[in-house]
């Protein structure tokens, strides 16, 4: 399922085989998912976050970057704009580093 129009979310190239668009608003609300474009296939995917503590939250206006390591590499997103809520009307800035494995597409726990 595509990730759905959206601003002020990330885009980021991984392994030169995949597009990463993690979090972003509409007008409405803010989003808390990461999905994954095949560029190969052309499919899309979305990391799973259910039961996994150190997924981030809804989130707007961080920053994102790759970076490659052996033998995985991983997504670092930091900072931005949160809420507790769908809801735009009540948010807060996030001083939180998320780490995303791209080897398994799983959330680990962000550095202390």
């Amino acid at each position: 399922q595509s990730p759905g129009p959206r601003g002020s979310h990330t885009a980021n190239l991984v392994e030169q085989t995949f597009l990463c668009i993690m979090g972003g608003r509409d007008s409405t609300q803010y989003f808390g998912d990461t999905c994954m474009l095949d560029i190969e296939t052309m499919t899309w995917s979305q990391v799973r976050t259910h039961n996994n503590p150190a997924a981030p939250t809804r989130m707007c206006s961080h920053l994102a970057a790759g970076i490659k390591s052996v033998p995985s590499y991983f997504l670092f997103s930091y900072g931005g704009q949160t809420s507790k809520e769908k809801s735009r009307t009540e948010w807060s800035y996030r001083d939180k580093v998320d780490v995303l494995d791209c080897r398994t597409m799983t959330w680990m726990a962000s550095p202390k």
